[in-house]
């Protein structure tokens, strides 16, 4: 028995003696051919690392369920054949002098060298963790809560490229504790939602808002704890699901909207203003229920004269098109004309199947006293005309409603 203990202490000895030079070599024979005593010393040199790697890791894993986290989520299985591309590329084999009838050859390898580039990535991953823990808590402190969160972010990212790399290492190259990964990005979490939780979002100075035109007056959302404001919060405003504006909070905590093109002419007329962060974590702080501001519309009647020179159709389509945002044509109210000009021509022809498929420019001008609208947009149609109509039945005419409202009494 205490013979045994010896052979097994010289044994391991003599593996960590290999392990300090991380240097690798075997001499291969063969009385068959030369290929074959090469492959017989690439062969050496894999076992005696698969024999060393696992040896090591069986160690590592001993230690590191002692702490508190640990990167080995699983066992590593390296096969004695060594398949790795890498470990094969770094073999090197030189042909020796027969011996008797025997051929020859010496493989080494540098598992230092080898792995170098796996090591610095890994190596950079631990400094980068750190780093960006560190402006993580910095951030909180400063209540920058939307720098924090997109940090922790990229911090996950950089957590997940981290075992990959450690497994590809493990293939050839004894892994110990210094390699391993550990991150506070969970506890870094918990305090994140944990400062959300405490924060408030307002309309300051609320008040009943009546439009005339799609346009809703500015008003203020401020951002704060029982500490004060908070600065660079990202909030956004929308309608039917429709981001209307995003912006964030300034050093007072606080963030203006002047907003163009609301619902005017149906509803609904409300306003929604919510935190611009992943449902995920609004949900744990109790932010994500978006504020509202609801407004009433008062229609005027606007009174114009048209001036077009477009065929009756594309002319009366216009004067109906302006009738639904209240802007009705006046045969005597030539003081206020509006001079209508449609244009079209052809961008591009394509064919589908036996037809010729057209994109057609379009646009339309309305000018008059204080008044240039132009709007032009690409039309997919059969026929010019066609392109026409479908341009004018669609066209947004929201601008021209602002530009004209002078037009308008009540």
């Amino acid at each position: 028995m205490k013979l045994f203990s010896a052979i097994t202490l010289t044994l391991m000895i003599a593996v960590s003696a290999s392990f300090g030079a991380k240097l690798i070599s075997y001499t291969g024979y063969s009385a068959e051919s030369q290929e074959e005593a090469n492959n017989a010393a690439i062969a050496g040199v894999a076992k005696q690392i698969s024999t060393q790697v696992s040896t090591s890791q069986k160690l590592v894993k001993k230690e590191v369920k002692k702490g508190e986290t640990s990167s080995f989520n699983k066992n590593f299985s390296v096969s004695n054949q060594v398949e790795s591309n890498l470990l094969l590329k770094g073999i090197r084999v030189s042909p020796k002098p027969k011996q008797g009838n025997s051929f020859v050859a010496f493989a080494t390898v540098d598992l230092d060298q080898l792995s170098s580039e796996l090591r610095f990535n890994i190596q950079k991953i631990q400094k980068d963790v750190k780093q960006t823990e560190i402006e993580i808590i910095k951030s909180i402190e400063q209540k920058r809560y939307a720098d924090a969160f997109e940090k922790l972010t990229s911090l996950r990212m950089l957590v997940l490229k981290h075992p990959p790399l450690l497994e590809s290492l493990a293939e050839f190259y004894p892994i110990d504790s210094s390699f391993s990964l550990s991150s506070i990005d969970q506890e870094l979490e918990r305090t994140l939602i944990e400062k959300l939780s405490n924060i408030t979002v307002s309309i300051k100075d609320p008040q009943e808002y009546e439009i005339t035109t799609p346009i809703l007056p500015s008003f203020t959302v401020y951002v704060s704890d029982k500490e004060g404001p908070i600065p660079n919060f990202p909030i956004y405003v929308m309608q039917n699901n429709r981001t209307l504006g995003e912006r964030y909070t300034k050093d007072a905590g606080e963030v203006s909207f002047a907003l163009k093109n609301v619902n005017f002419d149906q509803g609904p007329y409300t306003i929604q203003i919510a935190v611009n962060f992943p449902h995920m974590i609004l949900k744990k702080t109790g932010l994500d229920k978006p504020l509202e501001i609801q407004y009433k519309t008062k229609k005027t009647k606007c009174s114009y004269y048209l001036s077009c020179k477009e065929t009756v159709n594309v002319c009366n389509l216009i004067e109906n098109r302006l009738a639904t945002k209240s802007f009705f044509h006046n045969p005597n109210n030539q003081k206020n004309t509006i001079q209508a000009k449609v244009t079209s021509e052809i961008q591009k022809t394509m064919k589908a199947g036996r037809n010729n498929i057209i994109s057609y420019s379009v646009s339309l001008q309305l000018t008059g006293p204080e008044i240039n609208f132009l709007k032009k947009e690409k039309v997919i149609a059969k026929s010019e005309y066609e392109a026409v109509i479908k341009f004018l039945e669609k066209v947004d005419l929201n601008d021209f409603s602002t530009q004209a409202s002078f037009l308008c009494k009540e």
